[in-house]
């Protein structure tokens, strides 16, 4: 769906260079004046609330990443993860993971899900930059069709498990088929 190459990499330049050295409003912390910051909305892109989610991702002190978490509205159950990760170790590769939780109850760091192509675990390679992108995707069951549940993410470290970045809470409701 997101796997050309040239868009795949011009939209994480795009993502990085629009950043400046503008900070967002929930930025947790303010940046050196040298370091980029991603400025995108984590709101929801309009009309499409909440089965399409722009999530951010943070280390502690600035956005490194961006996931378009999309469910198009095709009949199908499958969530796309549109992923961009930046300013990571050079040629490494880093697992995306997911919490779910019925909504309401907050988002709590129980039963992480690797994440990868479907129910295939797929790593996230970074380039010899510390850039890293990957459209991953998984299919979700008929049963939770219209379901919401809080949400959230974070990027691990494929090596030692470490958390390296982290999403806030984000609320998601199964599209109908």
């Amino acid at each position: 769906m997101f796997t050309h190459p040239s868009r795949t990499v011009a939209a994480l330049l795009v993502i990085i260079a629009a950043a400046g050295c503008s900070t967002t409003k929930d930025s947790p912390t303010a940046p050196a004046p040298d370091e980029p910051v991603l400025s995108i909305s984590n709101r929801n892109p309009p009309g499409d609330a909440p089965y399409n989610l722009n999530v951010l991702l943070r280390n502690s002190r600035r956005i490194e990443g961006l996931i378009l978490f999309r469910q198009p509205d095709d009949g199908a159950t499958t969530v796309y993860l549109e992923t961009y990760l930046a300013h990571l170790t050079p040629d490494h590769d880093y697992y995306l993971e997911r919490a779910a939780q019925t909504l309401g109850l907050g988002c709590v760091d129980a039963a992480w899900l690797r994440l990868g192509l479907g129910t295939v675990v797929t790593p996230i390679h970074t380039n010899w930059r510390g850039f890293g992108a990957a459209t991953l995707n998984r299919t979700l069951p008929a049963t939770i069709v219209g379901v919401s549940f809080d949400i959230h993410f974070h990027i691990v470290d494929a090596t030692t498990g470490a958390v390296v970045m982290e999403s806030g809470c984000y609320q998601y409701k199964v599209r109908a088929t």
